[in-house]
Order: structure tokens, then C-alpha cells, then sequence
């Protein structure tokens, strides 16, 4: 009985792809897009030893889905301010 419900939801998602092949494109710019920005903030809260950021993102990676912008927003609060040049002596 479940399974006939996900062969209709099954027919009806390859009607729209059908329907639609440029979809196929949009998952995968959507894919590459996320998995960049989840790639920099995992990577960077590892190098921080930033132990609770890195599982909230890796929880929201691969558990929900919310297209990196918790990956955005932890790379955003966490940059790195850029360092004042010091000032040349007078000679």
C-alpha cells in the first residue's frame, strides 16, 4: 500500500522532469552551490577546533536541506578581520 503511493509520487515527479528538462540543471547548480559552501565552513570550523559549529553545519549538510545558508552565515560571523598594515618609520 505505501509502495503504490510512492509509485504515483514516483510517475508524477518524472512527468514534471519530463515537462521540464532544465530542472535537471537547476538540482545540479543547487548541489554544486551548497556543497562549496558547506565544504569552506566545515573546513574552517575544523580549523578553528570550533567543534559546535562544525556538527550544527554538518547536521544541516546532510540532514536538512537549506541550500548553505548556515555555511554563509558561520562564514560571515567567523571571518577573519584583515590586519592593519604598520606604519613605515620616518627615516
Amino acid at each position: 500500500m505505501a509502495l503504490e503511493g510512492l509509485e504515483t509520487i514516483n510517475s508524477q515527479v518524472e512527468s514534471i522532469f519530463q515537462a521540464h528538462p532544465w530542472l535537471y540543471g537547476v538540482m545540479i547548480a543547487v548541489l554544486v552551490w551548497k556543497l562549496i559552501w558547506y565544504g569552506l565552513a566545515l573546513y574552517s570550523s575544523v580549523k578553528k577546533d570550533q567543534k559546535s559549529w562544525f556538527v550544527a553545519l554538518f547536521v544541516c549538510a546532510f540532514v536538512l536541506n537549506d541550500l548553505g545558508i548556515l555555511a554563509i552565515v558561520y562564514l560571515i560571523l567567523n571571518r577573519k578581520k584583515k590586519a592593519e598594515k604598520p606604519a613605515k618609520a620616518a627615516k
